[in-house]
């Protein structure tokens, strides 16, 4: 195993030969040691995960002193969804090898996925530190900084990544997604030509949407559709360009997205209270819970981190009640012709977060990006003061659709303590603002292919 192997969630493999010693051998020359290091690897390699955290947990326990041993344990366990778990490794690595910058690196990368975006910070600037052209270091800083707000500090770390290491297109992706959200949707497109990927392809199609350059933006289209791209991003950029300029496409993810929204009554099915909103209540509550900037939530607040790492939900049951319902859904519409349904990803993480909503809160209109369904579980509803008061609305155009109409283009959800609504994620939503004494408590999250 090489050091500094990128595995899979930005977190690395790390291997330092000869750096373990003790007084009987040298850990690193152990053949068995290797051994269990390339069989790790490999289960890890072929998403063996179960298997591996087992074999990893045996091989932690013969070599207490090894690195790359307690990395990789750190790595399954990430992969496992056990994060806590996985930076309690990770932290045992760092502190038997603290002048390794991929350890750092990993150590941030953990903290993130638990919202703790201060802590993470730290550790990508110490793995800069000790590795000043660590281009990956100061992408995952530049990432932090944006969800803590600091938009300038973003583009900043973008920007020393790409001098680094100038061919590095992960930093110019996420500089142009920067540069995108802010509006500079020329010098935006200028960095997504620079990376060449898929999701690059897409951005490069919103900025000629963006820009009102209908003949470039057809061209990209029939190129992506011709070469069957399938995700949400063309499906709403198909969707929105057939209404703004009447010209009709074959949708290649969803033709008829408002027709794939599925509305559960969770409580009739589950001890709601219980399961959902007692572990959730608890993590609202939390005095220094962790939180991230939010341009689109007026009056509201939204967790960092994946929600789903954290140890109250899991031991809820929460993830295995959405993935069946999940399932549910994908066997209803297991008929059906859309792109969607039909290239149905066979492997995929639920990704999640908490949005707590005060009186006039309201969530602007958006869709969420490189995933393939979105759901939301409402955890808690004010009384409604007005009709739809609070409800979730789903438009399939590029503009807010006037309130109440019901036109074709839009479908306003009566949502209400208990329920679950699943939906492609090519559908662009924003909530109503409501008046209330009462908080709005959302569960959202996006089921997105690995």
């Amino acid at each position: 195993m090489e050091k500094g192997v990128q595995l899979m969630g930005g977190i690395y493999l790390v291997s330092f030969p000869g750096k373990e010693k003790s007084a009987e051998h040298n850990h690193r020359s152990d053949s068995n040691l290797k051994k269990y290091i390339d069989e790790l690897v490999s289960l890890l390699q072929g998403g063996e995960t179960q298997t591996a955290e087992k074999l990893a947990r045996t091989v932690v326990q013969k070599y207490p002193s090894d690195v790359s041993v307690w990395n990789l344990l750190g790595v399954v366990l990430k992969l496992r969804g056990k994060a806590r778990e996985s930076l309690e490794a990770l932290q045992k690595a760092t502190y038997l090898a603290p002048h390794e910058a991929e350890l750092h690196n990993n150590l941030g990368v953990t903290y993130r996925e638990l919202g703790e975006l201060p802590a993470a910070e730290d550790s990508y600037r110490r793995a800069i530190e000790l590795k000043p052209d660590y281009a990956e270091a100061h992408v995952n800083l530049g990432n932090t900084r944006k969800e803590l707000g600091d938009t300038p500090g973003a583009r900043e770390s973008y920007i020393k990544a790409i001098e680094a290491h100038p061919d590095a297109t992960n930093a110019h992706y996420k500089l142009g997604v920067l540069l995108y959200e802010n509006h500079q949707y020329e010098d935006a497109a200028k960095e997504f030509e620079l990376v060449g990927s898929s999701e690059s392809a897409d951005y490069s199609l919103r900025c000629s949407y963006a820009l009102d350059d209908a003949p470039t933006f057809f061209q990209k289209l029939d190129a992506a559709v011709e070469q069957y791209q399938t995700n949400a991003v063309i499906g709403s950029l198909s969707s929105c360009a057939q209404i703004k300029y009447g010209t009709q496409r074959h949708n290649p993810f969803c033709n008829a997205p408002l027709e794939y929204v599925r509305q559960v009554n969770l409580s009739s099915k589950v001890d709601f209270q219980r399961i959902f909103c007692s572990p959730i209540n608890r993590i609202l509550s939390e005095h220094n819970r962790a939180e991230r900037s939010q341009g689109l939530l007026r009056n509201g607040t939204q967790t960092a981190g994946n929600i789903f790492s954290r140890k109250e939900i899991r031991d809820a049951g929460i993830e295995e009640i959405l993935r069946r319902e999940i399932e549910m859904y994908r066997t209803h519409f297991a008929d059906s012709c859309e792109g969607f349904i039909r290239g149905w990803p066979s492997t995929y993480e639920l990704y999640g977060w908490l949005i707590s909503m005060q009186s006039g809160g309201q969530l602007a209109a958006h869709m969420h990006d490189d995933v393939w369904m979105t759901g939301s579980v409402y955890v808690n509803v004010p009384p409604k003061s007005e009709p739809h008061s609070g409800n979730l609305v789903l438009c399939v155009g590029d503009e807010e659709n006037s309130l109440g109409t019901n036109t074709i283009d839009e479908r306003i959800i009566d949502v209400e303590t208990g329920s679950l609504c699943l939906f492609p994620s090519s559908l662009r939503h924003y909530t109503v603002p409501f008046v209330s004494s009462e908080t709005r408590v959302v569960l959202a999250f996006d089921v997105k292919p690995v």
